[in-house]
């Protein structure tokens, strides 16, 4: 899954990349090198991201549909 990322975010993720790498690995790297990390995290990463967002959507609506069920069974009337 590669992302078509609009010019001003792309930017953005890189800067972000840089950032984490000099304060958390004391690494200074450059712009192209941020940029492979970036397509590495699109090609190899970012899958996984989405389907745990998808499964996540999944179970939110569920759990929605569960809850407006027992609402709807909650209106019925009882019939003698």
């Amino acid at each position: 899954m590669i992302i078509k990322w609009k010019p001003e975010v792309r930017a953005r993720l890189i800067d972000e990349i840089q950032h984490f790498f000099a304060t958390e690995r004391e690494e200074e790297i450059g712009i192209v090198a941020a940029g492979e990390v970036l397509a590495f995290v699109d090609e190899q990463l970012a899958s996984y991201y989405y389907n745990e967002g998808v499964h996540h959507a999944m179970r939110a609506a569920s759990e929605q549909t569960n809850r407006l069920e027992e609402e709807m069974y909650a209106l019925l009337r009882p019939i003698e």
